[in-house]
């Protein structure tokens, strides 16, 4: 800390003699070799693991026998959020001294952002069923998913119902499992624009009579649609004969 001379005057005790408060060093006790200061602060992406040595610049005594790596909290997927150095097993301190290392209250720390990642949906082949409804598997678009983060979920829906090829499918509401919520992710959505709706079947028409008539020497009738029934038309569709 400023103020205190720790390479000729003083000293802290590694088993909290005088109660854990300085000591000179002619006192006869077992005091730490190294002593020193972290400060720095540094901002990286969730999925991307921050170099160490940006993060905390060292001072104080004997420095050059210190090595800094991240703490077993500290990896490309910790959680978004700010880390400080005084945290529990955010920084792995060693010293090649025996004596052992005395860390005193720095200033170093690390900012997680969310990762980017924007969303979609794998392209939908269904048959004509006069609604919106589409069903599908939600996939990235864009960006990455880290670690063992996973998608589920989703709401998908065609913007029009027709049959035909390039339709378009909205997304909206996929989930990202990754034990935070998904708050490791800022998401973005964009629809699908090569899905597909087939036309619908009709697969037999029944009911249609023909009137009765007298001989004429033709083969010319008169049909009577008006109990024809379609097997495959979609509910609240219409189709119309003509005889």
């Amino acid at each position: 800390d400023t103020g205190w001379d720790f390479a000729t005057v003083w000293g802290k005790s590694s088993i909290d003699e005088n109660d854990g408060y300085m000591m000179l060093r002619w006192q006869d006790a077992s005091l730490y070799d190294d002593y020193i200061q972290l400060s720095g602060d540094i901002t990286t992406t969730y999925g991307q693991l921050a170099d160490v040595s940006d993060v905390a610049s060292v001072y104080g005594v004997n420095t050059s026998n210190v090595s800094i790596n991240w703490g077993s909290d500290i990896t490309a997927t910790s959680n978004v959020g700010t880390y400080s150095d005084t945290g529990t097993n955010i920084l792995d301190v060693t010293s090649t001294n025996t004596g052992g290392i005395y860390v005193g209250d720095g200033t170093a720390s690390l900012t997680i952002n969310q990762a980017n990642i924007t969303l979609s949906v794998d392209d939908i082949t269904k048959t004509y069923d006069g609604t919106l409804d589409a069903t599908g598997t939600a996939n990235v678009s864009s960006g990455s998913l880290y670690g063992t983060d996973s998608l589920s979920g989703g709401s998908f829906s065609f913007t029009d119902k027709n049959a035909g090829s390039d339709k378009t499918v909205t997304v909206a509401d996929i989930t990202i499992d990754d034990g935070n919520n998904g708050d490791n992710y800022m998401i973005s959505y964009t629809s699908n624009t090569t899905s597909t709706i087939n036309q619908a079947t009709i697969s037999s028409i029944t009911g249609i009579t023909a009137t009765d008539k007298t001989y004429d020497g033709s083969t010319t009738a008169t049909l009577d649609t008006d109990s024809a029934s379609f097997t495959g038309l979609v509910t609240g569709d219409d189709l119309t004969l003509t005889s």
